[in-house]
């Protein structure tokens, strides 16, 4: 099967988490370059960059002077464990900008916390109590004897690191019961316990002879064995895991920081900020960015916050505050929305938002992909963007050389055809847009999510739609003297002269049958007479017929034209080449029964579409005086509406049968992620192709 079609195609671009600086579009995730807005910190979505260079303190929580821990328990709402003159677990919603309560638990300092699968809230504290509960319900669970340093929750157990080289184990889950501990032979701090991704459990220590190192077990936490101890460290601080399973450490004394790619077997250095004396905490976010805070030495202590895009090879500053001034960052967390929360020994926790505003422009996008034949057929359609949050901007310009490159135009709305705002010409080869991203809270982020631009390229020649056999006024059962033959193309055409001269040249009949009669007399009334461009009438006969003045055609209903590739084509030069069966009848038909009647629209949308797509179309009596024609109308018309593959093979059948005159639609959905032709028949004549295009 041949499906032949006007190429109505879309550039879609869901994924902006490639690298910036392709110039033209190849990669499908990468962009030109970009201000402040970022596809990494989303796959699949294009938002401002978070966190941000600017941080700023949350609400004030005194009377606590510092904070040691933050959790998040629900989006938005924070608990944050602090100390000074007692131990204080204070709640906080919006981001931190509101206290919800505040309760203090004892003496001493928080110095871990941890969420229980069951929601309750677990809080240690340096002087060795353990606490159950939310809110301001606080209920005592156990005194350990030295500090509480490390809270973890794998998916059956809860573990606890103690001040004196002990791992503590509740079976229970719900933190009430801990009737089993295991000792480490000297060591005199657990500060981390991590469960990774292959189900491996670290401990992150300090020895009792001052030596940083790591312990390693895979009996589910029950057994322990030395794994590595990290060279001038004086203590190992913290474990995390990146996307890719790669697992990096942090330690104190001279602040390095480690990485190993093979579960911890084996472990390297990597670059680190200079003057940092201690790394307190690492975390990594869901596409491996890594975020780490500690104290810097370059002169008078302070905290500070980094962060690497290349699994440390190189540092950013996120975080060097002035006014606020903490000695040290302790607590590094990233919430579920993606704001940074940071706290020390300060009275208020440190949070990054997202850039108010950012731009993005994308690479140049050759519609004609890298093909050396362009014609200028060309054209845009509706663009198309869906967006989560506050403000998107959008401009859109087109050239056809790189070398020249217009300026932006006016801002195109949602769902407009860019030709109407600024420099966007149909018929150029290249095509680039630049959004503009705004927010007018710190901590909201718009969301691009899908950027969409319809276009059309007319690569096929004219085709001829049908070609009707009709009897003249002279009635007869065979071809007579003012038969003809119309023929009905779906483009306007350059109209060629057609004469007895170049018909059966130009209009090849199949069969070796001939316009012309047998003897070559003149049977051709006029040349072709082109009733408009798109539409051919051929005069067939006049003469009487006899010895001397010519024989009948050899024309038949049922012969296919073959046109020849040469004469007929539309304004691009395309040729008209697409072969076409005559219907009809040369005896008594009139000319109303011109299939052009039977032509019934159909309507498909949203193309492309995500989830679903509705589908319209209209069938319509074909108009006859014929009491048998008008019997079939009123019994209703074949129809049938198919889809297909990108290879031609049957996906779905819809509609196949008899259908009244009337609108019909349908809903069709659960399609994978490809592109799609549906093909629209009524009597066994193609009405319509419409490409459609699913991505998920």
């Amino acid at each position: 099967m041949l499906i032949y079609f006007l190429i109505l195609s879309y550039w879609v671009q869901t994924d902006w988490s490639g690298n910036s600086g392709q110039n033209v579009w190849t990669d499908t995730s990468s962009y030109f370059e970009s201000e402040t807005v970022d596809g990494k910190r989303l796959s699949g979505g294009l938002c401002l960059f978070s966190p941000s260079t600017e941080w700023g303190a949350s609400v004030n929580i005194n009377p606590a002077k510092e904070v040691n821990a933050i959790i998040e328990v629900d989006n938005g709402v924070i608990y944050a464990g602090c100390g000074w003159d007692s131990a204080r677990v204070i709640k906080l919603g919006a981001f931190g900008d509101s206290v919800i309560s505040i309760k203090a638990i004892g003496t001493g300092r928080v110095s871990s916390l941890l969420k229980l699968h069951n929601q309750d809230i677990l809080v240690g504290t340096d002087a060795g109590n353990l606490f159950v509960g939310k809110d301001t319900t606080w209920t005592f669970v156990k005194n350990f004897g030295t500090k509480i340093l490390s809270l973890y929750q794998s998916k059956k157990w809860i573990f606890l690191g103690t001040g004196n080289g002990k791992i503590w184990i509740d079976e229970t889950g719900e933190g009430e019961v801990w009737d089993y501990s295991y000792s480490f032979s000297k060591i005199a701090e657990i500060r981390d316990i991590f469960e990774s991704s292959n189900g491996i459990f670290y401990a992150c220590t300090k020895g009792t002879d001052g030596r940083g190192r790591i312990f390693w077990s895979k009996w589910a936490g029950w057994f322990w064995d030395s794994l590595y101890s990290f060279p001038e460290s004086d203590v190992a601080y913290s474990i995390c895991e990146d996307p890719e399973h790669n697992l990096y450490v942090s330690t104190g004394f001279q602040g390095k920081l480690f990485t190993s790619s093979d579960s911890g077997q084996d472990w390297q250095e990597i670059d680190s900020p200079a003057s940092i004396a201690k790394f307190y905490n690492i975390i990594s976010d869901s596409m491996g960015v890594l975020y780490v805070g500690g104290v810097c030495i370059d002169g008078i202590p302070k905290g500070m916050i980094f962060m690497s895009e290349d699994k440390g090879i190189t540092w950013d500053t996120l975080f060097c505050p002035e006014g606020i001034n903490p000695t040290k960052i302790v607590a590094l967390m990233q919430s579920s929305e993606g704001v940074m929360f940071a706290a020390g020994d300060t009275d208020v926790i440190l949070r990054s938002g997202y850039n108010s505003s950012g731009w993005l422009e994308s690479s140049w996008y050759d519609v004609f992909d890298g093909d050396s034949i362009v014609n200028n057929s060309l054209e845009f359609g509706r663009v198309h963007y869906n967006l989560n949050g506050s403000s998107l901007k959008l401009k859109i310009r087109s050239t056809c050389n790189l070398d020249s490159i217009p300026s932006w135009g006016s801002y195109v709305p949602n769902d407009s055809n860019p030709i109407n705002y600024g420099n966007v010409q149909n018929g150029d080869r290249y095509i680039q847009y630049r959004v503009e991203l705004s927010s007018g809270v710190s901590l909201e982020t718009p969301v691009l999510s899908e950027m969409c631009l319809a276009y059309n390229i007319d690569v096929d020649g004219p085709k001829i739609d049908s070609a009707v056999a009709y009897d003249g006024e002279w009635l007869d059962s065979l071809v007579d003297r003012d038969d003809y033959v119309k023929i009905y193309f779906d483009e306007p055409t350059n109209e060629p002269v057609i004469g007895t001269s170049n018909i059966d040249d130009i209009l090849r009949l199949s069969s070796e049958h001939s316009w012309k009669s047998d003897s070559g007399c003149g049977i051709i009334k006029f040349p072709g007479e082109w009733v408009t461009p798109s539409i051919l009438k051929i005069y067939l006969s006049t003469l009487k017929m006899g010895a001397g003045e010519g024989y009948l055609p050899t024309i038949e209903v049922g012969d296919t034209i073959y046109p020849d590739s040469i004469t007929m084509y539309d304004k691009w030069d395309n040729i008209c080449w697409v072969p076409c069966v005559i219907k009809g009848k040369f005896s008594g038909v009139e000319e109303s029964e011109d299939l052009k009647d039977k032509h019934s629209k159909l309507k498909v949308y949203p193309n492309p579409f995500r989830q679903n797509v509705n589908i319209k179309f209209r069938v319509e009596n074909i108009k006859s005086k014929s009491k048998k024609l008008s019997s079939l109308n009123s019994q209703g018309l074949i129809v049938s509406l198919k889809l297909y593959d990108m290879t031609g093979r049957l996906v779905k059948t819809l509609v196949d049968g008899k259908k009244k005159s009337g609108n019909y639609s349908i809903k069709l959905d659960n399609l994978i992620s490809g592109i799609y032709f549906m093909m629209f028949k009524v009597e066994g004549e193609i009405i319509s192709i419409e490409k459609i295009i699913s991505f998920k």
